[in-house]
């Protein structure tokens, strides 16, 4: 088995910037940048930390997996991996808008 450093690699840059973005303040460059987790800081704090450690996770797995796996497994791996990591992400930050918008409702 030949392995493959470049998707390994890659698996633990996105872990360290998901990492990085778990602390940031609210900006239009990095984190989960959906108009739902913009809705105020609540839903930007919520969304940014459980993702970044959802991410986290992911990603140390996904690059176990690439490591492990020939190519074009490992491709697939990683693609996937990462696409269902953002859409859990934006469904994640959805999840925390609403809360926040019955929160509200519920306060008038």
């Amino acid at each position: 088995m030949k392995y493959n450093t470049i998707y390994p690699i890659a698996s633990l840059v996105i872990v360290a910037v998901s990492l990085i973005g778990m602390f940031i303040k609210r900006n239009h460059i990095l984190g989960v940048r959906t108009s739902w987790s913009f809705y105020n800081d609540v839903t930007w704090k919520k969304t940014q930390r459980t993702s970044g450690i959802i991410t986290a996770v992911a990603g140390c797995i996904i690059a176990y997996l690439t490591y492990r796996t020939d190519h074009p497994t490992n491709t697939i791996i990683f693609a996937a991996g990462f696409l269902t990591v953002g859409i859990a992400c934006s469904a994640l930050s959805y999840y925390y808008y609403r809360k926040e918008v019955e929160k509200e409702k519920g306060d008038k």
